[in-house]
């Protein structure tokens, strides 16, 4: 790709300043970007030279464990937990009891993380194969496209808290007190 255009369209993906970056918005000569739980306003423009497109195949030069980092660092600290707690079973259970046959280890596993035998024979391959990034669910990565204002979301929230005590509330009453609130 050449040094002077950059693709900043929604749902790009792009590298920028150490970390992977989706635009999730572009207003004119603006983009907003998101890196997990982090929004970046950055002047369109600026982008050029100093991004470089995640979407476009890998050069050469560059070595798979450079794009694990990648996927790696586009997960939420809460999300990163996860996986490294999931490792750590497979770890304990299917790569470290040797004495156990391997389809108990891995029924051991399935029955700890709440997944079948076969799912876990499938994650511990990509595990052995890949490491972290061999458990990350791919649809953990997808951005989520709101079509509901926050600040709705947070007035649905205070109507619903205001029920706390009460009997349950029906959901046009809610939904009548919630617009009230927003509007």
């Amino acid at each position: 790709m050449s040094t002077d255009s950059l693709d900043v369209s929604i749902g790009a993906r792009l590298w920028f300043q150490g970390s992977a970056w989706t635009v999730v918005e572009h207003d004119g000569a603006t983009v907003l970007l998101r890196s997990g739980d982090s929004l970046r306003k950055v002047h369109a423009p600026s982008l050029v030279g100093l991004a470089q497109p995640l979407d476009d195949q890998v050069d050469e030069g560059q070595s798979q464990t450079e794009l694990d980092a990648v996927v790696l660092s586009a997960l939420s600290a809460a999300q990163r937990r996860a996986v490294e707690a999931e490792a750590q079973v497979f770890d304990d259970l299917v790569l470290g009891i040797i004495e156990v046959p391997l389809e108990e280890r891995y029924q051991r596993a399935g029955e700890q993380l709440r997944i079948s035998a076969r799912t876990a024979r499938r994650r511990a391959a990509r595990y052995a194969d890949r490491g972290l990034v061999g458990l990350v669910d791919a649809r953990l990565l997808q951005t989520s496209r709101r079509s509901v204002a926050q600040e709705w979301d947070q007035a649905c929230l205070q109507v619903l808290d205001s029920f706390k005590d009460l009997s349950n509330p029906t959901m046009k009453s809610v939904l009548l007190k919630t617009n009230a609130l927003y509007l």
